[in-house]
């Protein structure tokens, strides 16, 4: 699957398998690690959290490039899991299940 980047200077890759997302490609040149995150564990973040960044998602990505959590945040909005929010679009929670 294919998204744009937070900035909207790249397009990304990724795929969700098994209850996992992981980047797979970057068209631009922001390094990552394409490491696998649970889903899960995303929306246990999300759960817990009233809004997150992608420096929140980073505790998930310890030791990876910084770029890596802010790419997967931008496939969490391309697959409709987060919004951000309107006052701040820099800051997103979880999608309210309509």
């Amino acid at each position: 699957m294919k998204c744009p980047s937070l900035s909207g200077r790249s397009t990304l890759t990724y795929e969700v398998k098994d209850g996992l997302l992981m980047i797979t490609g970057n068209s631009g040149r922001g390094l990552f690690k394409p490491t696998p995150v649970s889903m899960k564990a995303v929306d246990d973040l999300l759960t817990t959290c009233e809004w997150i960044t992608a420096a929140t998602l980073h505790e998930l990505f310890k030791g990876t490039s910084v770029n890596t959590a802010g790419f997967v945040l931008a496939a969490l909005k391309d697959l409709e899991v987060v919004e951000p929010l309107p006052e701040n679009t820099r800051r997103f929670r979880k999608r309210s299940q309509l």
